[in-house]
This record gives structure tokens, sequence and C-alpha cells, in this order.
């Protein structure tokens, strides 16, 4: 693989620190595909992958939802439409994503 086509990611949960190491790497070469800025902010989230958040956030959901499973029909609902959307966007972006 050509170096300049090289690409990483980090796949971490939410505020776990991952924007910070990404803008660190960003500032040692390393490329994302996102743009990065000068100045890093714990609050930002800013090295993101929009849609790996998004995976991400549908599967949070349904996890948080999981202890009321046996007690509600519609939070079995909720969890399976949660998982099927963050699936798809990951099939749908395998290309971006390998990990998922």
């Amino acid at each position: 693989m050509n170096e300049t086509n090289l690409r990483y990611f980090i796949i971490t949960s939410g505020r776990s620190g991952s924007s910070l190491l990404a803008s660190i790497l960003a500032d040692a070469g390393a490329n994302f595909g996102l743009s990065t800025r000068s100045d890093w902010s714990r609050d930002s989230g800013e090295m993101e992958h929009p849609d790996v958040a998004y995976v991400s956030r549908q599967f949070r959901r349904a996890a948080y939802l999981q202890p009321r499973k046996r007690e509600s029909i519609l939070a079995k609902y909720l969890i399976d439409i949660r998982r099927h959307l963050g699936k798809k966007t990951c099939k749908e972006n395998s290309s971006k994503c390998t990990i998922c």
C-alpha cells in the first residue's frame, strides 16, 4: 500500500480520550481522512467520523434498553430497530471502517 493512502482508525467508546489521541497522532502526521484543527478541545469530539459515531450511538441505546427487554414488547422492538440501524449503517460504510 502506498504510504500516502495509509489511513488510521481509532475505535473507542465515547468520552474515552480518542479525540485527544487522534489530535496528537494527526500532529505527528497520521491521516484520518478528516480535517484536523490546530487546537484541541476536550469537549469537541471533532475527530469522530459521523457514521461510526451513529453506529456507536445506536448500539449504546440498544444496550441501555436491554434490562427492560423482558418487561416490555416495545423495549424489545426498539432494541431490534437500534441494532438493525447500527448494523445496516456499518455494512453500508464497510469501505470506510473495516472494524464494524
